[in-house]
């Protein structure tokens, strides 16, 4: 068997005809029809059925499209992957992330240096829900270690709040700001996985300030943009509203809310988390072993 009887199989599936499969391919008929009998000779088994004109698969021929498409796709994936590094032997590691934190990143930067044979590649937000339970990714970060029991886990660090405001705000100066300052102020909400609606909500009752949200973004960019025009204050985690201070053009500002007056729902953990070290490829076992030393980390019991 060889990637040309599979490739030939495949468009004479898809095509329904030897005829337009042909035309499609560039071969002719009789070349096809000698690749389809030698691959089912050699299978031992039909698979297609003939109505008419037109060629169906049997139930044989559908489970076998199935195993085709998939090692096509694995072929694929791994054609784009040395394409995109320069190397046939490139290893992928990949990373569902709620967040942007710095200390990750900086990590992950050293271990590049240090292994340049791996990509590294983060599950876009969008895809994070299909994600919880790791099935697109090697690791997860999340600041909900609830949602992790099923999975190994470790504490990363401990997140910090910070209120982004435009730098023309009364309290732009300030090198720290206590929450109850901000009690009537109109809010900027920019959501994400971990930063939704009724939570931003619940944290405001909870730290005793009126829930004032006029605006409500789902991208940074848009957020951003009306803190820049003085629409509002926002709060986030350090990492995220440092990223968004760079961002903002010099026109905004971050500050770090007093610890003293935060309830505890304000301050947050965030979790790097992985299924049993033995569904990990090697190369992803050698990065975990290289965050828990760089980190100084250890395993959260389940």
């Amino acid at each position: 068997m060889n990637l040309i009887h599979l490739e030939y199989f495949r468009a004479v599936a898809n095509a329904g005809s030897m005829t337009k499969a042909a035309e499609k391919l560039h071969v002719t008929q009789p070349t096809l029809s000698n690749s389809i009998k030698a691959l089912e000779q050699e299978l031992g088994v039909q698979l297609f059925e003939r109505r008419g004109r037109s060629l169906a698969l049997n139930s044989t021929g559908v489970e076998f499209l199935k195993s085709v498409n998939s090692i096509f796709g694995l072929l694929g994936s791994k054609k784009q992957l040395a394409a995109v590094t320069g190397s046939e032997h490139c290893k992928e590691i990949t990373i569902g992330s709620m967040r942007t934190e710095s200390q990750l990143l900086q990590v992950i930067t050293k271990y590049m240096r240090l292994h340049p044979d791996v990509l590294f590649r983060t599950v876009s937000r969008g895809r994070m829900d299909a994600n919880r339970d790791g099935e697109l990714s090697d690791f997860l970060v999340s600041p909900y270690q609830e949602s992790l029991s099923k999975r190994h886990s470790c504490c990363l660090f401990d997140s910090e709040q910070y209120v982004v405001i435009p730098k023309t705000h009364r309290l732009a100066n300030q090198d720290v700001i206590d929450i109850h300052e901000l009690s009537d102020e109109v809010q900027i909400l920019c959501t994400t996985p971990d930063i939704t609606i009724p939570r931003s909500l619940s944290n405001c009752i909870q730290a005793g300030l009126k829930p004032n949200v006029r605006y409500i973004a789902d991208d940074r960019f848009s957020a951003i943009a009306m803190l820049v025009h003085g629409a509002g204050i926002m709060f986030m985690p350090k990492d995220d509203a440092l990223l968004i201070e760079k961002m903002g053009g010099g026109q905004i500002v971050v500050r770090p809310l007093c610890s003293d007056t935060l309830p505890e729902t304000w301050r947050s953990h965030v979790y790097l988390s992985w299924a049993d070290t033995g569904a990990l490829s090697e190369q992803a076992r050698s990065f975990l072993d290289f965050v828990m030393k760089e980190l100084n980390l250890e395993e959260v019991p389940h």
